[in-house]
């Protein structure tokens, strides 16, 4: 909270991260969930880009040079490479689904953020009467 960047925040994010400030293992699992989730979204983003680039240059045979060759090999050389982070990312996925571990924990996140935003405004609307 001492840092400058927080200085600028809106009201009700000081008051939300003044409430985290007695509950840092909630921000902790919070910015882990962050990163994990970030690090899985860029790494999809690349093979699908990856990918992509195959299928059309696989798709046309005319026209097709030596370095447009060798990108099809390499594709099929790291193809279980790729698989298998699939695979990966659709178990993460299930399990997600499965888990209650995740919604009670966002729930707990929510009603707590709810909680101190309702506090905020009760107090605004007794300081306007």
């Amino acid at each position: 909270m001492e840092d400058e960047i927080c200085k600028n925040l809106p009201n009700e994010s000081e008051l939300l991260l003044n409430f985290y400030k007695e509950k840092p293992y909630l921000i902790d699992q919070v910015i882990t969930m962050l990163d994990l989730g970030f690090q899985e979204l860029f790494d999809s983003l690349l093979y699908t880009a990856y990918l992509a680039r195959a299928a059309e240059t696989a798709d046309y045979i005319v026209g097709r040079e030596e370095i447009d060759e060798k990108y099809l090999e390499e594709v099929r050389d790291h193809q279980n490479e790729m698989i298998e982070f699939m695979k990966g990312m659709a178990e993460i996925n299930r399990e997600l689904v499965k888990a209650d571990e995740l919604d009670e924990f966002m729930a707990e996140v929510e009603s707590e953020a709810r909680k101190e935003l309702q506090k905020e405004t009760e107090k605004e609307k007794s300081n306007n009467s």
